[in-house]
Formats: structure tokens, C-alpha cells, sequence
């Protein structure tokens, strides 16, 4: 028996490298319509925390699930970009989440809920561990990015190599948030880039976020112009609607698994 590293699976988007020049990054993120990153127009989103807490101890103490969700948050807003996480601890509240397909996508326009969940749209997740819709609408300005992690997989926290099966929340929460902002996978670009990378397409023993991750962030959200704003889309009536018109990009983390 070998095992096989998880692998991330991305469906309705074509991912598009994205090389600075003079920079060997290998770093990736989802094209809008108009070929420039997706991308949240006012630097900043609210995640809603639902996770809540465990039952018994974490492997790295006594953290809570939400505690993991405002830590990961946190590595990606000291990465030094023109970029803010806010977290929300919810644990009473309800997801407020909707399957993308017949003009939806994924829930209400900037609620951005993480949830267990035992089921994924399609059904169940079968070996997936983690689900991150994100949407934008047609300027390139993301909307929503709900999260879904697996409910009947084994979670806990921990720093590391992989110790299967349990799934390493931390990790995988900050896999999810590149996705929130609009990271997308570099070693599914075309051509796939060899980088070491939270960011990408399957589990492995890394477990903080590497110059690659930051040097994406950091791209997408330089510091030194400030983030695009206005962005709506008007109904035909001009009533706004900015959640009508948008495209889903799901992405699914996949298990460990094994194979002789």
C-alpha cells in the first residue's frame, strides 16, 4: 500500500497562470471576464464562523474550531497585502447557503459562511474533505465564497506531516481562504508549476503559508494602488443585483487515499 496525495478538484473554471516578471512564482488565480484576478473590490470580507468546537482536545491544545478559522485568518492578513480577513463567531446561526445553479451562487451577496456539512450539493462528499464556492459577477468583483467542510471525516488540528486520517483543520482552512480571495491552484496552471504552496491541489505536510501564497495575496491586492470599488450589476429594472449574474468556481479538497 502507497499513499497517494488528495488531490483538489476544480470545476466550471479554467485556471490561468500567473507569472510577475522577474519572479519565479508559480502562484495562480481565477480570471474574471475581463482576464484580471477576481478579487474582493473593497480589500477586505467578513467570514461567518459556524464550525463551533470540538469534542475533546486538539492535537495543539485546547483551540476551538473557531479559534482555528480567526488563526488562519489572521496568517493571511499579516501576509503584508492591501487585504482584510474579518471573522465572525456564529455558532447559533444558520449557513444561509444555496447550491450555484439556476441564477444562485452559493448564498446571500457578502455573507461568507464556514460550515460542516455531510452533504455537498451533488450528494455526499464521498473523499472530499472541504468545498469553497466562489463567485464573482461579470466586472470580476467576487460576491460570496461560502466554505463547506466535511462533516463525517475525522477533524483535528495540528502542525507537520499528515497523520491520516485525521484532517488537519488549519491547514485546510488556509488552503479554503486563498480560494475566498481568489487563489487558485499553481500546479494545475498550464503549464502545472512545481512550487511548494498551501495553495496547492492536494494535502501535504505543509502546513503554513509559503513566499508563494504571500506573493499571490500580494499581487492580487498590492499595497501600493488602492483596491477597485463601485462594482454592481444593474437588472433590467435597475433594481441592483449583483448575486444574479455571477460564476461559480467549486473547489473541492480531496482525502488521502490508498492504492496498492
Amino acid at each position: 500500500m502507497i499513499p497517494i496525495n488528495a488531490r483538489i478538484r476544480a470545476a466550471t473554471l479554467l485556471l490561468v497562470l500567473l507569472q510577475p516578471a522577474g519572479a519565479a512564482y508559480g502562484f495562480a488565480c481565477f480570471h474574471g471576464p475581463n482576464g484580471a484576478c477576481v478579487h474582493w473590490s473593497q480589500g477586505s470580507v467578513t467570514l461567518r464562523t459556524l464550525l463551533g468546537n470540538p469534542t475533546g482536545e486538539l492535537m495543539n491544545g485546547t483551540l476551538s474550531w473557531d479559534t482555528n478559522v480567526l488563526n488562519a485568518a489572521d496568517e493571511w492578513n499579516s501576509a503584508g497585502a492591501a487585504f482584510q480577513y474579518t471573522v465572525v463567531q456564529d455558532d447559533n446561526g444558520s449557513p444561509n447557503f444555496t447550491c450555484p445553479g439556476s441564477g444562485q451562487c452559493g448564498g446571500a451577496p457578502g455573507d461568507n459562511p464556514i460550515f460542516f456539512s455531510s452533504t455537498a450539493c451533488s450528494g455526499g462528499f464521498g473523499d472530499i474533505v472541504a468545498v469553497t464556492v466562489t463567485c464573482w459577477d461579470d466586472t470580476g468583483a467576487i460576491v460570496d465564497a461560502p466554505v463547506l467542510f466535511n462533516s463525517t471525516v475525522p477533524w483535528n488540528a495540528y502542525d507537520g506531516a499528515l497523520q491520516p486520517p485525521l484532517n488537519d483543520i488549519h491547514r485546510v482552512l488556509l488552503h479554503e481562504f486563498g480560494h475566498v480571495f481568489g487563489l487558485a491552484h499553481p500546479d494545475q496552471a498550464t503549464p502545472p508549476q512545481i512550487v511548494v504552496a498551501i495553495m496547492n491541489s492536494h494535502e501535504s505536510d505543509t502546513y503554513q503559508l509559503q513566499p508563494d501564497d504571500i506573493s499571490g495575496i500580494q499581487t492580487i491586492y498590492r499595497n501600493n494602488a488602492a483596491p477597485t470599488t463601485g462594482c454592481q450589476i444593474d437588472a433590467p429594472n435597475g433594481a441592483r443585483a449583483t448575486w444574479l449574474l455571477v460564476v461559480p468556481a467549486v473547489i473541492a479538497l480531496r482525502r488521502r487515499a490508498r492504492a496498492c
